[in-house]
C-alpha cells in the first residue's frame, strides 16, 4: 500500500479531456458553497471574525484549477500550496473555527483536482455531522464558561490581606495586575466563569467584606 502511494505520488499523470476538467471545477464551486453554509449555519462568531467566507465560492475553484494546470503532480502542488501560505490576510484568521473551514476548502479542492469526488462527498458529509456533534455536546454534557475580568478599587495601598480576600469570592481568579494612585488601589482579576456563577452575589459578598470605591466584572463573549 505504501509502495502504491509513492508511486502515486511520485509519478501522477492523468489524462483527461476538457469535460473532464470543467467538471472538476464545477465540482469544486459547488462544494465551496457548501463549506460557505457550513460557515454560515455553524460559526457564531461570523461577526467578530474574520469574514473568511467571502473568500470561499472564488477561491476553492482557483486552488483546484491552479493544481490542475500544473499537470496533475501533487508534490509540486502541495509546494505550490504551501508557498502560497506567505499570502497574510488584512484582517487576522484568530478564530479556530475560520482556520478549520479554510483547511476543509483546500482540502475539497484537492480531491476535486485529483478527481476524488466520492471523497469529496464523503469529506463534506463528515464535516457536517462533526459539526452538529460540536454544537450538540456542550449543551447536552458540558457547563458552558466564559472568561470575565473583575475590577475592584480600593482606598488606601494595597496589600495581600484584600488581595487574597478578592480572591476567595470569585473561585478560580487569578490576579494580573495592582496599580496605586492617588490614594486608591486598583486590583484585576481574570477568571472563568462556569454556569453556576452569579454575578450579583458575587459583587454584593466583596462589596459587604471589603467596602469598595468601584467594583466592576467584564465578560469576554
Amino acid at each position: 500500500l505504501m509502495d502504491t502511494l509513492l508511486n502515486a505520488l511520485q509519478g501522477a499523470s492523468i489524462q483527461t479531456d476538457i469535460y473532464g476538467l470543467a467538471l472538476s471545477t464545477v465540482v469544486s464551486f459547488l462544494a465551496s458553497i457548501c463549506v460557505a453554509l457550513l460557515y454560515y449555519a455553524f460559526f457564531e462568531n461570523i461577526r467578530r471574525g474574520a469574514q473568511a467566507h467571502r473568500f470561499f465560492l472564488v477561491g476553492g475553484p482557483a486552488i483546484t484549477v491552479m493544481l490542475l494546470a500544473i499537470q496533475f503532480s501533487l508534490p509540486l502542488s502541495l509546494g505550490l500550496l504551501g508557498a502560497l501560505s506567505i499570502i497574510r490576510f488584512r484582517t487576522p484568521v484568530k478564530e479556530p473555527e475560520e482556520v478549520a473551514y479554510i483547511l476543509l476548502l483546500i482540502a475539497l479542492s484537492i480531491t476535486c483536482a485529483t478527481f476524488n469526488f466520492k471523497l469529496t462527498g464523503i469529506m463534506l458529509v463528515v464535516a457536517t455531522f462533526a459539526l452538529y456533534i460540536q454544537r450538540a455536546l456542550p449543551a447536552a454534557f458540558l457547563k458552558k464558561s466564559k472568561n470575565g475580568l473583575l475590577m475592584v478599587t480600593l482606598t488606601g495601598e494595597g496589600n495581600g490581606g484584600a488581595a487574597e480576600s478578592i480572591k476567595a469570592h470569585v473561585p478560580g481568579s487569578k490576579l494580573e495586575s495592582l496599580s496605586a494612585h492617588d490614594g486608591f488601589t486598583s486590583y484585576h482579576y481574570s477568571f472563568e466563569s462556569r454556569g453556576d456563577f452569579n454575578t450579583e452575589n458575587a459583587i454584593k459578598s466583596i462589596r459587604e467584606s471589603l467596602r469598595p470605591e468601584k467594583i466592576s466584572i467584564v465578560f469576554n463573549e
